[in-house]
């Protein structure tokens, strides 16, 4: 990583964050580790599950649909609120000699909003709930 120099009159950015006394964080990333460990050992559980012989190949068609499904449904999410998004910035921007308040006011569709809050719900939901009944089936506890 190239380092500039430090421009004089001006203190250099600190890339660590800080707790209240101003300080850098030293608590633990204990949660996160845990997060990864317990998600690569279901990966890895659910590949050998995949690679079994006593798994039929109709159970691994229907797995393979499900996750090519999963990963559709995820896509045209992502799609539709990247493509919201900018465009309600762009009427906002529009918009914005009337300041930023009432901008926001009358470029963000707030229905539209409220749509994409539940489907990202429903999405979280339903992921979990899939991944709940892989678990049981590859027989997966923590």
């Amino acid at each position: 990583m190239p380092r500039f120099p430090p421009v004089p009159g001006r203190e250099p950015r600190r890339l660590a964050m800080l707790d209240r006394t101003g300080r850098a964080h030293t608590w633990s990333m204990r949660r996160h580790a845990r997060d990864s460990a317990e998600r690569e050992q279901r990966q890895q559980r659910f590949l050998a599950y995949l690679a079994d012989t006593h798994a039929t190949d109709e159970e691994q068609g229907v797995i393979t649909l499900v996750m090519l499904g999963h990963a559709g449904v995820y896509m045209l999410l992502a799609a539709t609120e990247v493509t919201w998004v900018a465009l309600t910035a762009a009427r906002v921007l529009r918009h914005r000699n009337e300041g930023l308040l009432a901008a926001a006011r009358t470029g963000v569709h707030a229905p539209t909003l409220a749509v994409f809050v539940a489907a990202d719900l429903g999405y979280v939901v339903l992921r979990r709930a899939m991944l709940a009944r892989i678990d049981r089936r590859i027989g997966f506890r923590i």
